[in-house]
C-alpha cells in the first residue's frame, strides 16, 4: 500500500549522504593547499641540503684518497724501475759512456724523486721524477747508501749528447681544488721556531705552505726499497740538481701532510692527514690518517 510516511522516512535517511558529497565535491581549502606546499617545500629543501653536503664531503675524501694513491704509485715506480730511452749517449751527471758489465749501460736508475708542493706553487702537487746516476757496478768499497749514492752522481736531470733531460715520472695535482699542507707540530720540529714559519697560537696548519720531498730508491747494499725524506724552502724547490747537492741533509723522519679543503668541498669531522712512513719501503708505507684520530696533527 502507498504510505507517506514511508517515503517521509526514507527522504530523511538520504540527506546526510548527499551532504557527505557536496562537501568531498568542494576539494582542499586554501590553508590545507598552503599547509601541503609548505611542508612539501621543507622537506624538498632539506633533501637537497642534505644531497649536497654529501656531496662536498665526498669531494673531499676523493681528494685525500687521490693523494693517497699518488704517493703510494711512487713505490710502485721505485719497485719496478724502468729502462729509460734517451736520445743521443747518456753520461747521466759524469762524463763517462763506457758500459760496467755486460748488457749494462753507463746509466743506471736508483729511484723515484718525489716533491709534495701546495698549488701556490704548482698545480702538480705530487711531481716525482726518476733518479738516474753512473752504473757504480763495479765500485768494491763504500760505506752507506748515501756514499755510493754520491759516488753515482745521483741526479734527477740527466745530462746528453743533446742537452739536459727532466725524467719526469709522474705529476698529479689533488683533486676538486684541494691543498696540501704540512702541519704547525711538524713545521715546528723542523724548524725551531713555530710563530717564524707561518703558524700562530692554536694554529694546526700553518699559513705559510712548505714543499716536502722524498727519495724512495732501493738500496745498493741490500736491495730493499728505503725512504728519505726533507723539508724543503722556495729555493731548493727551484734549484733543479737539489737531490745531489743535498742528498746528505735528507733524513729517516716520517713525512707528514694535511689536505685541506677548496670551494665546494666540506671537510666533515676535520682534515684528514696523510702520513709517510720515514723508513717505508712499500706501499703500506702511505697511511691515512682519520681527523678523529688522536695521531692527526690536522686539527685543533
Amino acid at each position: 500500500m502507498y504510505n507517506k510516511n514511508m517515503i517521509k522516512r526514507a527522504s530523511s535517511d538520504d540527506a546526510p549522504v548527499s551532504k557527505g558529497i557536496s562537501k568531498i565535491a568542494m576539494g582542499f581549502t586554501i590553508i590545507e593547499t598552503m599547509l601541503f606546499l609548505a611542508i612539501a617545500g621543507l622537506i624538498f629543501v632539506g633533501l637537497v641540503a642534505g644531497t649536497n653536503g654529501a656531496i662536498r664531503q665526498q669531494r673531499y675524501k676523493d681528494s685525500v684518497q687521490g693523494f693517497v694513491d699518488d704517493l703510494r704509485d711512487l713505490y710502485s715506480l721505485a719497485e719496478n724501475t724502468q729502462v729509460l730511452d734517451y736520445p743521443g749517449t747518456p753520461k747521466c751527471g759524469g762524463t763517462s759512456t763506457s758500459k760496467t758489465g755486460r748488457g749494462r749501460s753507463a746509466c743506471s736508475v736508483y729511484g723515484i724523486f718525489a716533491k709534495i708542493v701546495p698549488t701556490s706553487m704548482s698545480s702538480n702537487n705530487v711531481q716525482a721524477f726518476w733518479v738516474t746516476g753512473i752504473d757504480q757496478a763495479s765500485l768494491d768499497s763504500y760505506s752507506s747508501d748515501i756514499e755510493f749514492l754520491e759516488k753515482a752522481k745521483v741526479r734527477t736531470v740527466t745530462v746528453t749528447s743533446e742537452g739536459d733531460i727532466k725524467l719526469t715520472a709522474l705529476e698529479h695535482g689533488v683533486l676538486w681544488g684541494a691543498d696540501v699542507a704540512v702541519p704547525c707540530s711538524y713545521i715546528s720540529a723542523e724548524f725551531g721556531a713555530l710563530y717564524d714559519n707561518g703558524c700562530s697560537a692554536g694554529d694546526a696548519v700553518p699559513k705559510k705552505k712548505y714543499p716536502v720531498a722524498l727519495f724512495i730508491y732501493r738500496s745498493p747494499i741490500t736491495g730493499s726499497i728505503n725512504t728519505l725524506t726533507y723539508t724543503m724552502d722556495e729555493t731548493d724547490y727551484l734549484n733543479p740538481d737539489f737531490l745531489f747537492t743535498r742528498l746528505n741533509d735528507f733524513d729517516h723522519e716520517d713525512a707528514q701532510f694535511c689536505i685541506t679543503t677548496g670551494a665546494g668541498m666540506s671537510k666533515g669531522n676535520g682534515l684528514r692527514m696523510v702520513k709517510v712512513d720515514g723508513n717505508g719501503s712499500n706501499t703500506n708505507s702511505v697511511r691515512l690518517i682519520e681527523s678523529e684520530s688522536p695521531e692527526n696533527k690536522c686539527n685543533k
